[in-house]
């Protein structure tokens, strides 16, 4: 009688386990498809806001290098998705927010005597920011291995 018990409360802690153990891991992989998606997303938008600022330093329009410094859509992106990607370490998290950040609608307004140089210099330094940022979601949603050294990797293909 006393070994029925042992072993039914045995079986019972290894079924809770293995339970506890089946949710640990579907949360940890819905975790990681809302990452991937985040990454997807705002990979797409940084890809975009790179490609716009290089057909404002292309054009020799000063009026473009103003509005293309900006993406309210990048920015919208980033509010919504930032939390899933929690997952990828401080550093990487602030060099994706400081991308971000670069092109946001209210940072670094411009004013009224900047010449044109100074502007495609501003852009220059903010397309930078894009690709190390877009380097590091591209690798979240390539699964590829995180490198940890703390060396960003470049997108040869953004380099033109």
């Amino acid at each position: 009688m006393v070994q029925a018990i042992v072993v039914g409360v045995v079986v019972g802690g290894l079924a809770a386990l293995g339970l506890r153990w089946r949710d640990a891991r579907a949360e940890a992989r819905g975790a990681r498809c809302r990452e991937r998606l985040a990454a997807i997303v705002l990979y797409e938008e940084m890809r975009a806001a790179i490609e716009a600022i290089d057909i404002a330093l292309r054009d020799d329009g000063s009026k473009w290098l103003v509005s293309m410094a900006r993406s309210t859509t990048l920015t919208e992106a980033w509010r919504e998705h930032a939390e899933a990607l929690q997952g990828l370490g401080v550093e990487r998290w602030y060099v994706v927010s400081d991308a971000v950040s670069a092109v946001a609608p209210g940072f670094g307004i411009v004013p009224a005597g900047t010449q044109a140089e100074d502007l495609r210099r501003s852009l220059v330094v903010r397309r930078e920011l894009l690709v190390e940022g877009a380097d590091i979601l591209l690798g979240v949603r390539e699964h590829r291995p995180r490198d940890w050294s703390g060396q960003p990797r470049r997108i040869r293909s953004m380099l033109v």
